[in-house]
């Protein structure tokens, strides 16, 4: 069954296959055929020995449309085959064209074709216009005598329908000042577009500047801050040093006064004695006076030891006279 299928479908797909085919190729043939009719009966209305030149085709409202341009290329070259007569390059004369306006100024006339002429160096022009109808699109082709100026023959062919024709009549060809235009507006919008994203940018760029400042400002704040408690804390510390260094002095009259009394003290001088010697004295309790670091111990009026003050004896360190009276040691004896 599946076999026969296949059997089956494969002359169904060639034969449409082949119709596709038939139809493309008859759709060329058709515009070869009529290029080949227009070339003809343009050719018997042209003397020989002519330098001509083929105009694009345009539709009725002066508008050039891809098929026009199209079947006038077609023409030009196929002309150009023939032998007897000559056709004028049109890519070599469309700067010409466009600088003189010829082809986009609007209704090209006897006149207007006989000035071109003279331009481009051609005897004989040709051009026309397009019209659609339902089943055809119909051509009005004019031949113009450049030297006198007038029409000296024309045709009206008309070609039948087929998509690829539709579609060429369709597709309006833009002249370069309608390119111009459009690409001016097109560079006009990239421009607008590149300004707009330059501003975009630079607005974020301000933002972060702004940014940027506050935060340097706020970092400058907390550095002058910070500077002011450094400052603050160096004066503390210079004043403190300076007491330090006061106190150290204090220490060291301490010291030498405490030297001095070991070195003028003996055991059994007077009271009196002493204070003359060492010019103070404070009583403690008793018979035991202070002088400087240590404890003066008398009986009755006379010193009998001199016990450092917080010195250790047997009983540990001598923090009060009675300590010292009963355990200091005699230093005053070393």
């Amino acid at each position: 069954m599946r076999n026969a299928l296949i059997t089956i479908l494969i002359p169904i797909y060639i034969f449409n296959c082949a119709q596709v085919g038939l139809q493309s190729i008859e759709e060329t043939t058709l515009i070869d055929l009529e290029v080949s009719k227009i070339s003809d009966s343009l050719l018997n209305q042209i003397p020989q020995g002519s330098n001509i030149l083929i105009l694009d085709f345009k539709d009725l409202n002066n508008v050039i449309t891809h098929f026009g341009k199209y079947m006038a290329g077609r023409i030009s070259g196929n002309l150009s085959l023939r032998g007897g007569i000559k056709t004028i390059d049109r890519n070599n004369i469309e700067l010409i064209l466009n600088e003189q306006r010829f082809q986009n100024s609007g209704i090209v006339d006897e006149k207007t074709a006989s000035e071109l002429g003279k331009i481009v160096g051609a005897t004989h022009i040709v051009f026309g216009a397009i019209a659609e109808f339902h089943d055809f699109v119909g051509l009005d082709l004019k031949v113009v005598d450049v030297e006198k100026g007038i029409v000296i023959g024309g045709i009206a062919p008309k070609i039948k329908k087929s998509e690829d024709v539709l579609l060429l009549v369709s597709t309006i060809v833009k002249s370069e000042e309608q390119q111009q235009k459009e690409l001016s507006a097109k560079r006009e919008a990239i421009l607008k577009e590149v300004e707009n994203e330059r501003k975009r940018r630079l607005r974020a760029l301000e933002v972060e500047e702004q940014k940027k400042k506050r935060q340097l400002i706020s970092i400058e704040n907390e550095i002058r801050s910070k500077s002011i408690i450094i400052s603050e804390y160096e004066n503390r510390r210079a004043e403190l040093l300076k007491q330090q260094s006061y106190i150290q002095q204090i220490h060291a009259e301490i010291d030498k006064m405490n030297r001095d009394v070991l070195s003028k003290l003996k055991i059994g001088m007077t009271k009196s004695q002493i204070y003359d010697v060492l010019g103070f004295m404070d009583a403690s309790g008793g018979n035991v006076y202070m002088a400087g670091q240590y404890f003066l111990v008398f009986e009755g009026n006379i010193l009998t030891k001199v016990v450092p003050l917080g010195q250790g004896g047997s009983l540990g360190p001598i923090d009060t006279w009675s300590e010292a009276k009963v355990t200091g040691k005699n230093v005053a004896k070393r």
